[in-house]
């Protein structure tokens, strides 16, 4: 097993690791030679014909050190031809065309050289020996975390979704933690090219999917894995704004469905992606229709890449079939824990690919950052995934305010969260931990994931007293203790315990709480860095200050590198403060990379800084008192904030976190009438540019009530 990296490395880091490690997964076509999990293409001239895309079948075997493989090769428009290959042996490979229909294309052949001494990380696939777990090729753990966004391939002008936002969105999701977006890739949007010009007739556009390359490989560079949804069975987006008419039922038969599973599958199975056979499956598709496109995928897919299928609801009666990666790929908005905890008997991963929408109207556990949080960390906690979402973002631009925007402020706090929830699960060896809630007892909701006598992770919601953990081992040994602010993502250290158990693991309140119990020593370290800047948004030519924290567990800090946009500046041993100015106007992203004396690699988090002629104001107080209430009482918010050029100031308090301001002066009232946690959104803007800043209000109820059941009970 290699040395264990953060799963959460930012976007930027690819290009270090490609060098420093030879990590990054295969984004582009290499120049020879091609590094190992690397990309191989190669064109080829065919003859011309009424309908390459039906009248041609071509496949590309390829023989090499590792043995012969053969893929499918796809029209690429013309008389052109391609196949892409990711070698996973370093040597010489050789290749051969078989077509039928095209002499032409049919026997030509060529090689390449793959350099053996650059191994990158390749795509994902089902990690060997840990049922339940993700690996890359190289045999990296990978934490499947990720975000929904399906109109990812779409261009659509009225809701400002094309190439240039589409790859700001996953510049800033890769920093936020998301390594794996699913999008639906015959969402193409009313603006651009169509992925058919005659679908009826079977016309491939192939300048649409040229396009779509694009963005997978951008997503490639960033370190996201694209779960590629072939199509829906019968979706309609008009009332969105949108149309798509390349749903699955769309298709004039049968070998069209599979011709275009062929299709997509030949021309993607190369990069880091996922398959997920259809969207919403049940609305209509039958399970026969799904089996065959599933084994079309995988017979074309020699790497591995994960396939499922999604739906409205469960996908189980698909999981003990061998073409499928998933024990399931649920859409299930209640009993999070139970229903990933029921489903792990299939001895495969659990994803909950759509449990919340944050601050989608009408969606459950989707309103308020608490329910968002709590709900996010119950399908964690019993050993799944999630593929989370954003009311804003999820549909390119078509729900809500009808604008794409990732930067959409109320968002922050939910991504934040998020980005601190991956960073908890991905410094585990969370591959060997298993849930397991009956070594836990006490008050509220409390979850385990465990692999006895080496690491615990805790988690308790409505604890009124101490959580007594279970250690289940019968050799005494000494672990390291810490609690986890799901809130912040600020860990506290606690006293080192050394004996068999049981530990009990004391609750600051009744919110929620995690803790990591590990053995001492038990793992090998790598690096973190953090950094704070001095400012986040400055005027051209003005200098900012960047202070670093960089620590390694088990060793020193051997060198590091700087990242302000596209400038680096390196040096040997632990990093200083950095001060720069940035003379252009736009977003500069600021990182830092460490490597310790084992050759671990780490980064901090990306700092965004925004750099405009226009200073924004700045918030110098906001507050809320009291911050802690009862039902029915009242509290007052009052803020006050400057402006360097002394523009007018607006202020906007929005109490429920839905994208709407309750009230719109520095001070105001509100009573609050149902217990919760409540982020209040601050938003100061001189007309040219917004700030927020949040305070939370704590509402419970009047009386003292007795903990709550916990909400998802396991049966056993």
């Amino acid at each position: 097993m290699p040395a264990i990296r953060p799963a959460w490395l930012p976007a930027a880091l690819a290009a270090l690791v490609a060098v420093l490690a030879a990590l990054l997964a295969p984004a582009r076509a290499w120049a020879a030679p091609v590094p190992v999990h690397g990309l191989f293409e190669a064109a080829f001239t065919g003859a011309s014909h009424a309908n390459p895309y039906t009248d041609v079948t071509a496949s590309v075997t390829f023989t090499g050190p590792s043995g012969t493989v053969t893929v499918p090769a796809f029209w690429d428009g013309g008389t052109r031809w391609v196949v892409r290959f990711s070698p996973d042996a370093g040597g010489t490979w050789s290749y051969t065309v078989s077509a039928t229909g095209d002499s032409t294309l049919d026997g030509q052949s060529g090689s390449f050289t793959c350099d053996g001494a650059v191994v990158l990380r390749g795509g994902i696939k089902l990690m060997p020996g840990y049922p339940y777990a993700f690996s890359h090729e190289d045999g990296t753990p990978f934490y499947f975390f990720g975000d929904t966004q399906w109109a990812g391939f779409a261009t659509d002008a009225s809701t400002g979704v094309n190439d240039a936002s589409m790859t700001h969105y996953f510049d800033v999701r890769a920093a936020q933690g998301i390594n794996y977006v699913h999008a639906d890739i015959t969402i193409a949007g009313d603006d651009g090219e169509q992925p058919f010009t005659n679908l009826s007739g079977e016309v491939l556009n192939p300048a649409y999917f040229q396009g779509a390359d694009g963005r997978v490989q951008h997503a490639n560079t960033d370190g996201i894995t694209v779960g590629i949804v072939l199509a829906w069975w019968g979706q309609t987006l008009t009332g969105y704004g949108m149309t798509t008419p390349y749903d699955w039922n769309e298709f004039p038969n049968d070998a069209a469905r599979l011709r275009f599973a062929r299709y997509i599958t030949a021309r993607y199975a190369a990069y880091n992606v996922a398959f997920i056979v259809a969207g919403e499956w049940n609305e209509g598709m039958s399970q026969s229709h799904a089996r065959a496109i599933g084994a079309q995928v995988v017979a074309d897919n020699p790497y591995g890449r994960p396939v499922g299928i999604h739906a409205t609801s469960s996908t189980e009666a698909f999981a003990d079939d061998s073409w499928t990666s998933f024990g399931d790929y649920q859409q299930i908005y209640s009993a999070l824990y139970a229903n990933i905890l029921s489903r792990r008997d299939h001895n495969k991963p659990v994803v909950n690919s759509e449990y919340a929408y944050f601050l989608r109207p009408g969606k459950p556990n989707s309103a308020t950052l608490q329910e968002f949080r709590v709900a996010t960390w119950d399908i964690l906690m019993a050993g799944g995934y999630v593929v989370t979402g954003f009311g804003s973002t999820y549909l390119g631009g078509m729900r809500m305010d009808g604008t794409f925007d990732v930067d959409y402020a109320p968002n922050d706090p939910g991504e934040a969260m998020l980005a601190a929830t991956k960073a908890f699960f991905a410094t585990s060896r969370w591959w060997e931990l298993h849930p397991d809630d009956t070594l836990l007892s006490g008050t509220g909701t409390n979850y385990a994931l465990v692999n006895p006598g080496s690491q615990y992770l805790v988690y308790a919601d409505g604890a009124s007293s101490p959580v007594t953990l279970s250690l289940s081992t019968s050799a005494t040994n000494t672990y390291e203790v810490r609690r986890f602010d799901p809130r912040t993502g600020a860990w506290t250290s606690l006293p080192d315990y050394t004996g068999l158990g049981p530990i009990d693991l004391a609750v600051p309140d009744t919110r929620d709480w995690a803790w990591s119990v590990s053995a001492a020593g038990a793992f090998d370290g790598a690096p973190t860095a953090s950094i704070a800047a001095s400012a986040t948004t400055v005027a051209p030519g003005v200098s900012v200050t960047f202070t670093p924290v960089a620590t390694d567990p088990d060793g020193t800090i051997a060198s590091y590198t700087w990242h302000f946009g596209s400038a680096t500046v390196s040096g040997s041993g632990t990093p200083g403060p950095q001060s720069r100015s940035f003379s252009t106007e736009g977003l500069q992203s600021v990182w830092l990379a460490v490597v310790d004396n084992d050759g671990n690699t780490g980064a901090s988090g990306v700092i965004p800084i925004t750099v405009t002629a226009n200073a924004p104001p700045v918030i110098t107080s906001a507050s809320a008192t009291p911050d802690t209430v009862v039902e029915g009482a009242t509290v007052a918010f009052a803020a006050t904030a400057t402006d360097a050029e002394g523009d007018p100031l607006t202020f906007a308090w929005d109490i429920d976190s839905d994208g709407t301001p309750e009230y719109t002066t520095a001070s105001a009232s509100h009573t609050f009438t149902t217990a919760g946690n409540y982020p209040v959104t601050l938003t100061v803007s001189d007309g040219h540019t917004p700030v927020t800043q949040v305070v939370t209000v704590d509402v419970g109820v009047p009386d003292t009530v007795a903990p709550a059941a916990p909400r998802n009970l396991q049966v056993r």
